[in-house]
């Protein structure tokens, strides 16, 4: 991976991260306001504050903070640890968090997105971005 490459990748999963804390935060509130949907408290906490660190952790990356491509790949690794404890039937999770797609095709692309980030922030060309 040539470092212009690095930096595009950087840039791109710095991109994703926002959006999806963004849209997360952004729908959860509304959600709650404009279409009346509930969700138990403990869930809308867990999506609020995960939204919020995602985003953090994009603006991170797109400052080529070490911190935050540390803690995203340490993060991916987590939440791909729970999504094959998840499938195996090992753990199971309480409250609906997203409802537009079967449970199982979001936790395929999670899975998938998230090994992506923990492959591409590891490799040498993209640490040396954070340098």
């Amino acid at each position: 991976m040539k470092r212009s490459y690095a930096f595009f990748a950087v840039n791109v999963i710095a991109a994703i991260e926002i959006a999806i804390g963004s849209s997360a935060f952004v729908g959860s509130i509304l959600s709650g306001y404009l279409f009346s949907i509930s969700k138990p408290l403990n869930v809308l906490m867990f999506v609020m504050a995960t939204a919020v660190l995602s985003a953090a952790l994009g603006c991170g990356l797109l400052m080529r903070r070490e911190w935050s491509r540390r803690a995203l790949v340490y993060f991916s690794g987590y939440i791909v640890l729970m999504k094959i404890l998840i499938f195996a039937g090992i753990l199971t999770l309480s409250g609906e968090i997203m409802t537009i797609m079967p449970a199982w095709v979001k936790d395929a692309i999670s899975v998938a997105y998230h090994m992506f980030i923990m492959i591409i922030l590891q490799a040498d060309e993209v640490k040396r971005v954070f340098r």
